[in-house]
């Protein structure tokens, strides 16, 4: 079982998700620049929330450089693909305490918790 199927159950118990997907299962990978290498960003998550947004989701345990470069990029990737438009709406986050997840994942979908 890869390592992070373990947070499936918290996405797939929330009623604001239609299909929460793997995204190394889909080929969706950005390209970003490391140390002067082309390198690929494969998110953990891909969830398609009902209010027809993207939540392209990362589940990280520490931060560090590598990471901040990567979420520049996916930064660029999300702000060209909403200004383009035609492929629906898209958000990310990244979540450093899985105990947040289902809140990161409800604030997406415009859903206040009270």
């Amino acid at each position: 079982m890869p390592p992070l199927m373990k947070y499936s159950s918290l996405i797939s118990i929330n009623l604001s998700v239609n299909n929460p997907e793997i995204s190394y299962n889909l080929d969706f990978v950005i390209r970003y620049l490391w140390r002067g290498s082309s390198r690929n960003f494969v998110p953990d998550y891909l969830i398609r929330l009902n209010n027809g947004k993207t939540l392209v989701l990362e589940v990280k345990g520490v931060d560090d450089e590598r990471n901040r470069v990567k979420r520049g990029a996916m930064a660029v990737w999300i702000r060209t693909v909403n200004e383009q438009g035609g492929f629906g709406q898209w958000c990310f986050d990244v979540v450093f305490e899985p105990a947040r997840t289902r809140d990161v994942i409800l604030q997406h979908a415009g859903i206040t918790i009270v």
